[in-house]
């Protein structure tokens, strides 16, 4: 029963690819299941670090301090995304006493990239340490998870 509904699911996308004119098939799953390529979210990374300028300077005039610590997280996470660790241990370095005092939540999250980057470059004691004295003081179920799944991924490794 199970070979057979995978082989009808196997058809459909083979049907789906020939209708549509189009050889790459990855192209086809992702406009069927509505998700961007590679490509697409890399162009999405480097026009958000292109606009954050004004981002950032809008943020500023208006003196909303807590949506410009998101902003400098959403930012440093497209350094991390783009593999840009430089630039993001930049941004980590100057973002987060500004989130620690305007936003909690964006400044765990700037603590949970560095420490995805401690763990990329394989210092998984040191990861693992970190996250450990984070845990207890995150108040949010969803960056609970984020730590716990990084957690994970570092005792694994």
């Amino acid at each position: 029963m199970r070979k057979k509904m995978k082989l009808n699911w196997c058809l459909l996308l083979m049907i789906m690819i020939i209708k549509s004119n189009r050889s790459d098939a990855k192209s086809i799953v992702n406009s069927v299941t509505n998700e961007p390529t590679e490509l697409e979210l890399k162009e999405n990374y480097s026009e958000y670090i292109f606009e954050f300028p004004k981002k950032a300077e809008k943020l500023k005039l208006e003196k909303n301090w807590k949506q410009l610590a998101e902003e400098l997280y959403n930012l440093s996470d497209c350094f991390f995304q783009l593999n840009q660790y430089d630039d993001l241990k930049y941004i980590i370095k100057i973002a987060s006493p500004f989130a620690k005092k305007h936003n909690k939540e964006s400044y765990y999250k700037l603590k949970i990239i560095e420490q995805k980057v401690i763990n990329d470059f394989g210092e998984y004691k040191k990861c693992i340490a970190k996250l450990k004295s984070l845990i207890p003081k995150v108040k949010s179920t969803k960056l609970e998870n984020s730590i716990y799944l990084l957690l994970a991924n570092s005792y694994y490794q």
